[in-house]
């Protein structure tokens, strides 16, 4: 949740905005920075109360003099003793912030409760920051409800966003996530940054509103646009959870970036895990244990859970150099820090990769090897890839499949020489991928070879002899009879050969009828006569010519009876294998 920050509450470019901002237009747009500079001097300086008002400013703006918050001092407190109640504001704003004089809380309520007596809201607003904080003044939230009302009424757009946080944490007033949000989004229509970025952590938590990530967005993107560091953090965790956009890790770490900046400690814990993981941004264990470091000097519950034990990982040098780095952060006010780190950390990081490398000899045992070595580790390449290819393939494979895998062996064993006569390192992981990167490569093509030679040349050779094929009773053992109890024996094994080999003739004869039926040569493939067979049915199969006369449709049931009939007996002997 979201706590008003009292830095940024009391932030002179907040708490002035519209002080400076009309003030400065006026003296513009007046000619008194141009023209009259010296004439609105003369004045003041002739005691007119809002001469000096606008003196002041021009002093305290740099405009048309130069810069002084001492002179700027000077001519609002003359100003606020004559009763001018914008002088009066404007010199409670200098003690408040320690600008010109020595910062003092008494001697700001002081000038703020005149100027908040005469109706500047400004000064109201201010006065209820004092309550609200206890700031020289006892803490009373009711006064500071009192104070805020006023402002907000007034159309004041921070009073009313700092109206709507007492609501919301129940301080002075029961507690009303409803009344919170009514005032927080009157405060931000009228653009007021600290108004948008806690609307949009109600969406987020959904208190008093439906829980409405696409809402929380809109308004935390308005205030972190304006540089608003609690909507920049929760900005950073919508990205980094994926709420109501697309997880983005990298956009995550540049919000949570611009909030640690400003010494937003939530967002500098998460950035510090953001670190520690390497989301988002390069893994940067120092770095992670920096920010978490800044977190929990401000008090961050969960950088005090988790600190030590994100540094149990670390070695004693990378604690003592995220400890560095932390006190160099804080006395920059963590601004640029990220600069701050890389110095530090990049050098030794450097050292140590170079240490390590020294370490590690060159690999040199295989710069001068002969042409003879090359051909031995190329021997030994083929023998291993086709022993290790061996068992997966089979030896009783075709003999595509066996050159193929010589290719590969091949491929291998040209590769092994090729990286050893150029001085690369053996058996790393980048050789051994190359090595089979290689090897299913001169595969592949050795493969791709062999069929594109079967397809263009040998199928299409034609066999001088029909092909053999099966027959179950050739295959079935007889009992032979002994010569000296059969002296007809030799006989009739004679007789037997004969009789088959007649009956294999006529069933081979069958089988070229029918293979003559489809058109197609003695050397026909099963693809191809079922190819045959179906183009033949489709053209003759009676229920494709039932428009054709009697005489018509009773050839196309005799041819397409004869087609079955040589389908059949070409699939008995066969022909055809599944």
């Amino acid at each position: 949740m979201l706590k008003p920050s009292l830095i940024a509450l009391l932030d002179n470019q907040t708490m002035n905005i519209v002080n400076s901002l009309i003030l400065t237009a006026y003296l513009l747009f007046s000619g008194l920075v141009t023209a009259d500079t010296a004439s609105l001097i003369q004045q003041a300086q002739q005691g007119d109360a809002n001469a000096q008002v606008n003196t002041g400013t021009l002093y305290y703006q740099g405009l048309g003099v130069t810069q002084s918050y001492t002179e700027a001092v000077k001519w609002f407190e003359l100003a606020a003793n004559q009763g001018n109640a914008q002088g009066q504001f404007n010199l409670g704003n200098m003690y408040s912030q320690g600008q010109g004089v020595p910062q003092d809380y008494s001697a700001a309520v002081k000038w703020f409760q005149l100027a908040a007596d005469q109706g500047i809201a400004e000064a109201q607003r201010n006065l209820g920051i004092m309550y609200q904080y206890g700031l020289s003044v006892p803490q009373d939230y009711e006064q500071a409800f009192k104070w805020f009302q006023l402002a907000a009424s007034q159309g004041n757009a921070f009073g009313q966003s700092l109206l709507g946080t007492l609501y919301q944490y129940g301080l002075g007033v029961p507690q009303d996530y409803i009344e919170a949000g009514k005032w927080f989004r009157i405060a931000a229509t009228q653009g007021d940054a600290y108004g948008q970025a806690l609307l949009g952590a109600l969406y987020y938590q959904g208190q008093g509103l439906p829980q409405d990530y696409i809402e929380t967005l809109k308004w935390s993107q308005l205030a972190a646009a304006q540089g608003n560091s609690n909507a920049q953090a929760l900005l950073g965790t919508l990205y980094h959870e994926g709420h109501g956009i697309p997880a983005n890790d990298s956009l995550a770490v540049k919000w949570f970036q611009l909030a640690a900046a400003q010494g937003h400690a939530e967002a500098q814990f998460n950035l510090g895990v953001l670190y520690e993981n390497g989301q988002g941004i390069a893994k940067d264990a120092v770095l992670g244990l920096m920010w978490i470091d800044l977190a929990a000097a401000q008090g961050e519950s969960n950088a005090l859970k988790y600190r030590d034990t994100y540094a149990i990982a670390m070695s004693a040098e990378q604690i003592n150099t995220a400890q560095e780095l932390t006190k160099a952060c804080l006395a920059v006010h963590y601004k640029n820090c990220e600069t701050i780190s890389i110095k530090k950390v990049t050098k030794p990081e450097v050292i140590i990769a170079a240490t390590k490398q020294n370490t590690t000899p060159p690999v040199t045992s295989y710069k001068d090897k002969t042409l003879i070595d090359a051909a031995l580790l190329m021997a030994i390449g083929l023998l291993v890839f086709y022993g290790l290819t061996f068992g997966l393939i089979g030896k009783n494979k075709t003999t595509a499949t066996k050159i193929a895998r010589w290719y590969g062996g091949m491929g291998a064993g040209l590769s092994i020489a090729f990286q050893t006569m150029i001085n690369q390192p053996l058996w790393s992981h980048a050789w051994l991928i190359e090595q089979a990167l290689w090897s299913i490569a001169f595969f592949t093509i050795g493969y791709a070879l062999i069929i594109i030679k079967w397809h263009l040349f040998d199928k299409r050779k034609k066999t001088s002899e029909p092909p053999p094929f099966r027959n179950a009773n050739h295959e079935r053992t007889n009992p032979t009879q002994s010569a000296s109890k059969n002296p007809y024996a030799h006989q009739e094994k004679e007789n037997q050969a004969l009789a088959f080999n007649d009956k294999l003739n006529a069933l081979r004869s069958n089988a070229l009828l029918c293979l003559q039926l489809l058109n197609l040569p003695a050397n026909a493939s099963s693809s191809q006569i079922k190819s045959a067979f179906k183009q033949k049915m489709s053209g003759c199969h009676p229920d494709k010519v039932s428009n054709l006369a009697d005489k018509l449709k009773q050839v196309a049931e005799e041819e397409t009876k004869l087609l079955n009939v040589a389908y059949q007996t070409l699939k008995k002997y066969g022909y055809l294998k599944n």
